[in-house]
Formats: structure tokens, C-alpha cells, sequence
């Protein structure tokens, strides 16, 4: 018997524990911290599903996390707060994701200069395993982390297609993770290989992250909100709102994404 167990240790942080392949538990981290979308490492959840299965961690073969990139484990409240509402970053990062939303170049070659200093000096994917490991009570050696649209497409064919079509074309598309929105993967029976990736500059979540800020409410919690309300609209109030709003509000560049073209450039 082989068990897996794979964390998502991004917002909305899961677990989700495999054995021989097959999923036996999964569980959400919000459903027990009653925190939605709850940030980082998925400890409760995990607890749950490790219990389900009638495990101990010691048992587990392997703990993959869906990124490569390291992740921060763990947040209080407060930072969770601060995350969604500041678009993503906390302190200097946060100041900074303020006014690459204003279209200010600099601004996103500050945020990048940060993800290069935290993943190589401050926070390297070395600590990043090593809390995990202290966590679970695991070897180091077990925790991986896998590519994260590798994860996405992995899970789609393997959810959904391999019994159907032994070899097909993989899609995935998200806000973004490891520095790449989405990507189109070759599946053929328990390989996949990459053919494209899309990089993080063409988001199109990206842009409605920045929307649904400009509207007053929460990035990766209130878009769909304003998917579902937008079909409500008549066009006569559309084109208005266009003209009056959002005309001109956003550029998109191919290198530093789409950002708002009100308050600088």
C-alpha cells in the first residue's frame, strides 16, 4: 500500500489523502476554521483525513504540495485579511501590489526582486519542507513539491480522462502559480509532457482580480460575483458603465500584465 498525501497551501488550502492512487479523503482547511479561503499549510485538514483513513503520519509514503515555489505555511487572521483586501501581499509587498494595479513598471520589478529574495534567502524551499516535515512528523525526504499546472493537469487527466482516452491534449488555466497561468500538456498513459506554457503576464484572472478590487469587494473571493451579476445587466446600462468606468481604466502589457491606467503609468 502506498499512501500520498497532497496539500494545496495556497488560499483555500486543502488536503487531500490518496492510497495506491485512489482518493480516500479530502477536506478543505475553512470547513474547520470556519476562515474562508483560508491561507496556507492545511493542518486541520489534514489531521481529519489522516484520521479517516485510520492513519498516522508516519505511515505516509509521500506529502506533495502543488507548487514548486515556496509558500508560506502559516498566517493569522489578521495577514489573511490583509492579503485579500491588499491583493495579495502583506507589508512592502502589499504597498507594492497597490501601485502595480496603478500601472507603475516599477513597482512590478520591485514585487519580483521580492519573490527572487524570499525564495533563495528568506524563505527557500528548503525552510519551506522543513515546516512541513516538523508539522507532520515526517521525514524531510518525503516532502515534494510538484509544478503547479503539472499538478492541475495531472488531476484533470487522471480524474477524469485516462479511463476514456489513454492519450489526449490537457489544458489548464488559472490566476496563476509558479510564475505561469496556464499551459497545454500532451497526457498518454502515465506521462504527461508539456507543449506550452502561458506565462503569469496574461492572466486573464489577473484582470478580474484588479475589477472586482476596483468594485470594492475581495480579489480570489468575490469575482464571481461579479460574473454572476454581469449577465443581469441590459446593454444600454453596460455601455454606460463602460464608457463611464471602465473605458481606458486597464491596459495589458505582454511582460507586466494588466494593470489600472488611472493614478500613473
Amino acid at each position: 500500500m502506498v499512501y500520498v498525501l497532497g496539500i494545496n497551501p495556497n488560499h483555500n488550502c486543502t488536503a487531500c489523502l490518496l492510497k495506491d492512487g485512489k482518493v480516500l479523503a479530502c477536506a478543505s482547511e475553512e470547513r474547520f476554521s470556519g476562515i474562508k479561503n483560508h491561507l496556507g499549510f492545511p493542518l486541520r485538514a489534514t489531521e481529519w483525513v489522516l484520521k479517516f483513513a485510520g492513519i498516522t503520519p508516519e505511515e505516509l509514503d509521500l506529502v506533495v504540495d502543488s507548487f514548486t515555489t515556496p509558500m508560506r505555511n502559516f498566517w493569522t487572521t489578521a495577514q489573511m485579511r490583509e492579503y485579500f483586501v491588499k491583493k495579495g501581499g502583506l507589508g512592502v509587498e502589499a504597498w507594492l501590489q497597490r501601485y502595480r494595479a496603478m500601472g507603475y513598471k516599477p513597482a512590478t520589478a520591485g514585487l519580483k526582486a521580492i519573490t527572487l529574495l524570499s525564495r533563495h534567502f528568506f524563505y527557500s524551499r528548503k525552510k519551506h519542507d522543513r515546516e512541513i516535515s516538523q508539522v507532520l512528523k515526517v521525514p524531510v525526504e518525503k516532502v515534494r513539491g510538484v509544478d503547479h499546472h503539472v499538478a492541475h493537469a495531472y488531476a484533470t487527466f487522471f480524474g477524469f480522462a485516462a479511463s476514456k482516452a489513454p492519450e489526449c491534449l490537457v489544458m489548464t488555466y488559472d490566476g496563476g502559480g509558479d510564475e505561469t497561468c496556464g499551459g497545454v500538456f500532451l497526457a498518454k498513459k502515465e506521462s504527461l509532457r508539456k507543449l506550452v506554457s502561458v506565462p503569469n503576464s496574461c492572466s486573464l484572472a489577473s484582470l478580474y482580480a484588479d475589477v472586482t478590487l476596483h468594485l470594492g469587494m475581495k480579489m480570489i473571493e468575490h469575482e464571481y460575483k461579479v460574473m454572476g451579476l454581469a449577465p443581469y445587466a441590459d446593454l444600454v446600462g453596460a455601455e454606460k458603465v463602460y464608457r463611464e468606468v471602465f473605458d481606458g481604466l486597464f491596459r495589458v502589457d505582454l511582460v507586466f500584465g494588466p494593470a489600472s491606467v488611472r493614478g500613473g503609468r
